[in-house]
């Protein structure tokens, strides 16, 4: 009972709302699925597959696993990125200069993600 009220609170409070897969675009999706891929609290380290087939089961699975492996690879990019940058600017890195090098390579990542990516990255980094 207490894991599916935690799961409410994260679901509805501390993450976007679902999208409408007929209205969504490519990039709203990719946006959503990354966001899964970074979240925090009971579904940290969780595959982002298994939530988005259950958020949107008329999804093909091909569909998901290619959204989960691309969240995957953006996270590690940013979380690379972030490294990179903090050493190369003795430890000062502004959310500007890192969006924009997060940018190059995905352009469509929205400033939700680029602020998680930077949170996290800056985490793992002095961790």
């Amino acid at each position: 009972m207490l894991e599916n009220f935690t799961n409410w609170v994260f679901d509805s409070i501390l993450r976007r709302k679902t999208l409408n897969l007929k209205t969504a675009t490519e990039e709203q999706i990719l946006n959503y699925a990354l966001d899964l891929a970074q979240e925090w609290g009971p579904n940290w380290m969780t595959p982002v597959n298994d939530r988005m087939k259950k958020i949107y089961p008329e999804m093909e699975q091909e569909r998901i696993d290619s959204y989960s492996a691309i969240a995957g690879k953006v996270m590690n990019h940013g979380y690379d990125m972030v490294s990179k940058l903090l050493k190369d600017r003795g430890g000062k890195l502004a959310k500007e200069d890192f969006g924009r090098s997060i940018r190059l390579v995905y352009p469509w990542v929205d400033n939700g993600n680029i602020s998680s990516l930077l949170s996290s990255g800056t985490y793992y980094h002095f961790k």
